[in-house]
């Protein structure tokens, strides 16, 4: 078995922009099968976190936008951050590309095995499934303390990037405001996967 039997990658093209972002966007989407999973930027514990490279020529990029990962609860009290069944990520672009291309490195992996795959792809037709990506919002922030309000929010699951995490990252949900307690020096990406009476919605914000 190989990582293609089980991930399928596919390089599109947003030209409206994606959830939060606005232009045009180069969008990478993964299909999974059943038990298999691919890791986020901060893979956690155990794991590779995915890398890709987009190349538009003559077009510039902006910061990816990755979907709000999911906590993988590993043997021996360990967590990976990762992504099951789905998975996407967007790069903001100054224009539509003429051309595009990606190479993606990454680990699949199930309870009994890993697989590392890597595709080269090009500009596919067809719409991006744009899965979970997160809605930025806006964090009050003073020193080693920040607010975020989350309207509507009952419960919050957050996921620091490698950098927050590594320095340590902690939140609580109170009446719609989620107050988050970090290095006064840390600086980086949190995102949010939120519950409430609509459902789940997910976040991005930077602190």
């Amino acid at each position: 078995m190989d990582a293609a039997s089980v991930v399928t990658a596919t390089l599109l093209l947003a030209p409206g922009g994606v959830p939060g972002v606005e232009g045009p966007a180069a969008v990478l989407d993964f299909e999974l099968k059943k038990d298999w999973h691919i890791y986020w930027e901060n893979s956690g514990d155990t794991g590779l976190p995915t890398e890709f490279e987009v190349r538009t020529p003559g077009v510039e990029q902006g910061e990816p936008v990755w979907s709000v990962p999911h906590r993988i609860l590993r043997p021996g009290d360990l967590t990976d951050f990762g992504y099951e069944k789905h998975a996407t990520i967007a790069v903001p672009l100054s224009a539509a590309p003429e051309s595009a291309t990606a190479t993606v490195r990454y680990l699949v992996c199930r309870a009994d095995s890993c697989i590392p795959g890597v595709a080269e792809l090009s500009l596919s037709a067809g719409t991006p499934k744009l899965y979970d990506l997160p809605t930025p919002v806006v964090a009050q922030r003073s020193g080693k303390v920040a607010t975020v309000a989350l309207p509507g929010v009952t419960h919050a699951e957050i996921f620091p990037d490698l950098v927050l995490s590594e320095s340590g990252v902690s939140s609580e949900l109170v009446d719609g405001v989620l107050t988050v307690k970090l290095a006064p020096s840390a600086h980086g990406t949190l995102l949010i996967r939120g519950k409430g009476k609509g459902g789940e919605v997910f976040y991005g914000v930077e602190l």
